[in-house]
């Protein structure tokens, strides 16, 4: 695809003359003018000169210069030379040929390698005075079309990959912040503009969503990741031969229903994290095609009600919080407890017990949605039930799974906790292979059925409740858990064993 130094809107009766007023400064490569040429070949240089914003004065040119544009795209002339050119052709096109071997093998140079290189090899030649500059190398860059801009897109693929799995939202403004203090380290002039982030989530659309998979590869430094953790779990099926029915896999999904009622068409990056969610859901399945039960967390602070069952009230260095549990069909609930008192300092004991540890202190201020309190709760009443021992539990890098608490429950159980490598997910959990998405699609549709119907009678944008929601997730699960065999694909594309 070739981008163009400049982009903007055709207005209809734009004359010649305005467009040259506007364009004249403009160097354009020689495989920009070579698509433009051929394009007004094919159907008219009117046409082209609308779609392309250039004077059909050189269209005519370019058009008579088809040939001498193709022989110089063959040899390399890949931008027009304006200003000042490199003082030694030899040692730019070394530069440049060892920037492509470095690129293949993997190891994309970054400017402050390619400037270090470059200083070598004028050296070697005698200049003794080539400072090779962040100017230098963005000049150089150009004559060999390298796209500067996307140099870093494999970082920032990373680190939002890593916020999903870490439960965090990522919005457009975050993303802005993180590539400006990443980019501009390099390029002072950089400007993480609202235009650069939409650019870059279209370009990367696919790695977009947090809970599904996509045909695109991974960045080759996580891709190699996958590939080592999956050599490692293969090793380790050999060695322990877990049954189909003691493998399995668990992830959050997490819902706010504003932002499906404010999610706009195009808009390809709104990611509810744990922070911002109305309830968590967690999902779990074994490789012998189970959907194991889930379990839903309610937010404290909720004003929904539903009478469930008082498991626990405890006290913990004075503060004292309830924990309410119950079971609605196959739903486990939980609606988290607000504590009464602030908690004082003391010593931290750990109780493996889900009622008595649902009752002990959280943060009095705001506490989070989902804790590895919780969390042992799930393990308790789901996981150690459903597996045959010794098992297989499968997790991403997300701060609970890995919690103190979370290791000694499964440790005394005789399982095995893998955790997944940072922002690898995408390919290697199974419920990222289809059915968290068809959850969380099913959960958004029975939402929006509700508002459209309540909207119709006049009542205006509902506010779900608790047992609506219960409900909701419970025909949701109802949908996805006979269709046994699409759970077991959702292993085999994973190919985290062999099944």
């Amino acid at each position: 695809m070739i981008y163009r130094r400049e982009e903007r809107l055709y207005v209809e009766g734009m004359e010649d003359e305005d467009m040259k007023k506007e364009t004249q400064n403009l160097a354009y490569p020689p495989a920009f003018k070579l698509e433009v040429a051929l394009f007004a070949k094919k159907h008219s240089q009117y046409a082209a000169a609308k779609i392309f914003n250039v004077a059909r004065r050189r269209i005519f040119d370019w058009m008579r210069q088809i040939p001498k544009l193709e022989e110089l795209i063959a040899k390399g002339h890949m931008k027009k030379m304006t200003g000042r050119g490199p003082k030694n052709r030899d040692i730019d096109q070394a530069l440049y040929s060892w920037y492509c071997d470095r690129k293949a093998r993997g190891n994309r140079p970054k400017s402050c390698h390619v400037q270090s290189k470059a200083r070598e090899l004028y050296l070697t030649y005698g200049y003794r005075d080539m400072k090779c500059s962040y100017g230098w190398f963005k000049r150089w860059s150009q004559r060999f079309q390298i796209q500067l801009r996307y140099s870093y897109d494999d970082e920032i693929l990373e680190w939002i990959m890593s916020r999903f799995d870490e439960n965090k939202s990522v919005t457009a403004h975050e993303l802005q912040t993180y590539g400006l203090s990443l980019i501009q380290r390099e390029d002072p002039g950089f400007k993480a503009s609202s235009g650069w982030a939409l650019r870059f989530c279209k370009r990367h659309k696919e790695y977009m969503d947090s809970d599904t998979s996509f045909t695109n590869s991974l960045p080759q430094h996580l891709d190699s990741r996958v590939k080592t953790f999956r050599r490692v779990l293969h090793q380790l099926q050999q060695e322990k031969r877990f049954s189909y029915s003691s493998i399995g896999s668990v992830d959050e999904l997490t819902i706010n229903f504003n932002s499906i009622l404010e999610k706009r068409p195009g808009c390809l990056l709104k990611y509810t994290g744990l922070d911002t969610a109305d309830i968590c859901i967690i999902l779990s399945v074994m490789a012998d095609g189970t959907l194991l039960n889930p379990m839903l967390i309610f937010k404290s602070d909720s004003d929904l009600s539903c009478d469930t069952k008082l498991l626990g009230v405890g006290e913990a260095g004075g503060m004292t919080q309830a924990s309410q549990i119950s079971e609605k069909g196959s739903v486990i609930v939980v609606e988290k407890g607000r504590p009464s008192t602030a908690m004082s300092a003391g010593p931290h004991h750990i109780n493996t017990d889900p009622a008595t540890i649902l009752s002990q202190g959280l943060d009095a201020q705001s506490p989070p949605l989902l804790t590895p309190l919780e969390f042992s709760v799930w393990l308790e009443r789901v996981w150690f039930k459903a597996a045959t021992t010794p098992s297989f539990l499968l997790a991403d890098s997300y701060s609970v799974h890995t919690a103190e608490l979370t290791k000694k429950l499964v440790l005394k159980e005789d399982s095995v906790l893998a955790i997944i490598p940072r922002a690898c997910s995408s390919k290697l959990q199974p419920l990222h292979q289809g059915i968290k998405i068809k959850f969380r699609t099913h959960l958004e549709e029975m939402f929006l059925s509700t508002v459209k119907t309540s909207i119709g009678k006049g009542e205006g944008k509902p506010s779900p409740g608790k047992d609506m929601i219960i409900e909701w997730v419970q025909q949701a699960y109802d949908a996805i858990k006979d269709d046994k065999e699409e759970i077991i694909r959702s292993f085999k594309r994973a190919d985290i064993f062999h099944t």
